[in-house]
């Protein structure tokens, strides 16, 4: 189910609700799908704020304006491009160019 139609499910206020089995069973469904998103969605924040966590770490050693200095932009992108895939990974994308 898309993302607007379990949103639109979830809100759907109890007097639309038709109190029959294959409703409720429905229903729970969508509960269980939501919970499931939710703790993705937990997931993806934790690795996340690891990530910047680790970023942040190396730019007030200043570990990142040394290494950088007198490089290409080819140079700093593949310096770069771990922590680039490790976010694209975990938004669900692909950045391997």
């Amino acid at each position: 189910m898309s993302d607007i139609m379990l949103h639109g499910v979830l809100n759907m206020p109890p007097e639309l609700w038709s109190g029959e089995p294959i409703d409720v069973m429905q229903r729970h469904s969508r509960y269980v799908q939501a919970s499931e998103y939710i703790y993705e969605l937990i997931d993806q924040r934790d690795r996340l704020e690891k990530i910047a966590g680790e970023l942040i770490a190396m730019i007030r050693m200043n570990v990142i304006g040394r290494t950088f200095e007198g490089c290409t932009i080819e140079q700093i992108d593949k310096h770069l491009k771990p922590w680039i895939n490790e976010i694209a990974a975990v938004k669900g994308g692909n950045h391997e160019s």
